[in-house]
């Protein structure tokens, strides 16, 4: 009523919408029940796909970005960033920061009410940051009240501007309060709190889905009516879907748990560059006090994914750069080797498993035959942490690379699976690059990537926590193994080789297996071309295998099923972990689980074929089998 005296609505306007309300209701045949509706499954209805597209698509149509200062927004250069988000209003994180959290690392504060806060501190603790994302909830409507927005809250956006830092504002509630504040770098106005709008407001800053919403009233003294800013979103950098019904998936993770064939299991999948599934089942051990696992934080020993997403990628990069020669003998390359047996062999030979070498070599064996390898304590000669209350020799590392360097492989090239293959391969990466193996694919993918859950000794960087444990070693490490690599030879080699040694999330391998699905370009980067990757991926010489990667076997024991084509590579980790690409139907599946908790004399987990279960479940919820 107040509207129309103040002629901000007419009667036609109010007749208009009065007249589609009820046409709906006739749509939908509401006005012939002579009886209210019944509510046995009332939820489930309302939840039902069919109702959320509609609402989906209304949510997409409305957030609205306001302001973007030097086309901030969306944020590209991750790896040149430190990205802090800020949350003012509820005292825990809204879906806001996880949904944020999915397209890059960032740390946390959180504001719940404003009395009793230092905001020196507060600021000082910024400072450290490149780029603040400001979630600003918990507004409410009434005008005297200043819209539920805090003067300190302005005081603080302002001295944080001060000091030169980006700040890219984002509202959840009444547009009016957009007229409080100030010149942000990027302004965007989301009109709800749910989680749908959560999550189109951080796909909308990384550039996964773009802006159209416009401004439907004016701000007085800051945006007139129906302002917006276009904006073109990077491509690719995929969006993450609302969940939706993965019933069988979600039935299969569950079970699993429940049967205690692996405590955790964390899932990621990608379909038509869209993440439709990533979700984590359990816990970090089978205790219900340990903390629930994450896809998007929690770290995994990934095992023998690291010959993958460590060492092959490191080679596709050298070899796009011709720094590497797949036919080359090793001894050419690095002339100190050629007195050593493995000089004639060639990238081409260890990449395939040809090069003549047995699965692992007796390491372990030896070292504990030999008395003065380990330590209980730290020591000036035992400095290599195997666990928290176990140390290594200093100089054994270098003892077993003597020892895997003398070694003779077969003379008969046959395919064996290897470990001390990529351990040597590993090496050979370091001699071409002068950098140790992880720096150089932190340098030249994961950071620039924006992938800060891949790292390598996780517990000697105090990310423990994040860690899910593997094995209870009560053997030689007498610990429960939880951020230091399983894989013995690793450990032996200081914590990392190219064979073993990655702790990462569901969420990052995922996000390097779909680099390669779109030809090895990444929000608008290229890191490797597509013929580079078509080189790696597919199969050679009927070998069953492309070059690092593991390609689809035949038969019903296969780890993959037949819906997938044959242009899928990937691999397989000892812990319990599968990471498999099919470019050709566009689907990304990675599964980490810590299946060898608490041994892994517990082969339930393999015997069943639990990732083949998971990805028939996967294709059968996708509609692809």
């Amino acid at each position: 009523h107040q509207a129309v005296l103040e002629g901000r609505l007419t009667e036609a306007e109010i007749d208009e919408k009065v007249e589609r309300l009820f046409l709906l209701k006739a749509h939908f045949r509401l006005f012939e029940r002579s009886e209210p509706p019944p509510l046995e499954n009332l939820l489930s209805d309302l939840w039902a796909d069919s109702l959320l597209r509609p609402l989906r698509e209304a949510y997409t149509q409305a957030v609205t970005l306001l302001q973007n200062r030097q086309g901030a927004l969306p944020l590209g250069h991750l790896g040149q960033k430190k990205l802090l988000y800020v949350q003012v209003g509820y005292e825990r994180p809204a879906p806001f920061y996880r949904y944020l959290s999915q397209y890059a690392a960032m740390d946390a504060v959180v504001v719940p009410r404003w009395e009793g806060l230092n905001l020196d501190s507060l600021t000082q603790a910024m400072q450290d940051y490149s780029t603040l994302i400001v979630g600003v909830f918990g507004l409410n409507n009434n005008p005297r009240r200043g819209f539920g927005v805090r003067p300190r809250l302005l005081d603080l956006l302002c001295e944080v501007q001060a000091r030169q830092r980006e700040v890219i504002l984002c509202v959840f509630g009444n547009p009016y309060a957009l007229s409080f504040f100030g010149e942000e770098t990027a302004t965007l106005l989301a009109y709800q709190e749910d989680t749908l709008t959560q999550w189109k407001a951080a796909a909308v800053i990384f550039g996964a889905s773009p802006p159209v919403g416009r401004l439907p009233i004016p701000v007085p003294m800051r945006y007139p009516r129906f302002v917006t800013y276009d904006l073109t979103p990077y491509r690719p950098l995929y969006p993450y879907a609302v969940p939706y019904a993965f019933r069988r998936t979600d039935s299969l993770l569950q079970a699993a748990v429940r049967e205690r064939l692996t405590p955790s299991l964390a899932v990621t999948v990608i379909y038509r560059d869209t993440v439709v599934y990533n979700r984590s089942v359990g816990r970090f051990t089978y205790d219900p006090a340990s903390p629930a696992v994450s896809s998007t934080h929690s770290l995994y020993d990934v095992a023998s994914l690291t010959k993958v997403f460590v060492t092959t990628l490191a080679a596709m990069d050298l070899y796009e750069r011709g720094r590497l020669s797949l036919t080359q003998p090793l001894g050419e390359a690095v002339p100190v080797w050629q007195s050593f047996p493995l000089a004639k062999l060639t990238p081409y030979q260890l990449l395939t498993h040809t090069a003549g070498y047995p699965p692992v070599l007796p390491l372990l064996k030896e070292a504990l035959q030999e008395g003065t390898v380990f330590s209980d304590s730290l020591t000036s000669s035992h400095t290599w942490p195997l666990s928290r209350f176990r140390y290594l020799r200093t100089d054994y590392p270098g003892q077993v690379w003597r020892q895997i360097r003398q070694y003779s492989p077969s003379p008969t090239r046959k395919p064996v699976y290897s470990d001390i293959g990529f351990v040597v391969l590993g090496r050979y990466i370091e001699k071409l690059t002068g950098q140790a193996l992880e720096t150089y694919v932190m340098e030249r993918f994961y950071r620039p990537m924006g992938l800060y859950r891949m790292v390598f000794r996780p517990g000697l960087e105090c990310l423990d926590s994040l860690c899910v444990p593997t094995e209870v070693d009560t053997v030689w490490r007498k610990d429960t193994l939880r951020g230091y690599v399983h894989d013995p030879t690793a450990a032996l080699l200081g914590g990392s080789a190219g064979h073993a040694g990655l702790f990462a999330s569901a969420n990052d391998l995922a996000k390097l297996l779909w680099m390669l699905q779109k030809g090895g370009e990444y929000a608008g980067f290229c890191y490797l071309s597509p013929q580079t990757v078509r080189t790696f991926t597919r199969e050679v010489d009927r070998l069953g295998r492309g070059l690092g990667w593991d390609k689809p076997s035949p038969g019903k024991n296969s780890v993959v099923p037949p819906f997938f084509s044959p242009a899928t590579f990937g691999h397989l980790g000892f812990t319990g972990c599968a990471a498999w690409c099919d470019p050709e139907r566009q689907l990304v599946v990675v599964i980490l689980s810590n299946r060898v908790y608490p041994t892994s004399e517990d082969a339930r987990f393999v015997q069943q074929n639990l990732r083949r279960q998971i990805l028939e479940a996967i294709g059968q919820d996708l509609g692809l089998q």
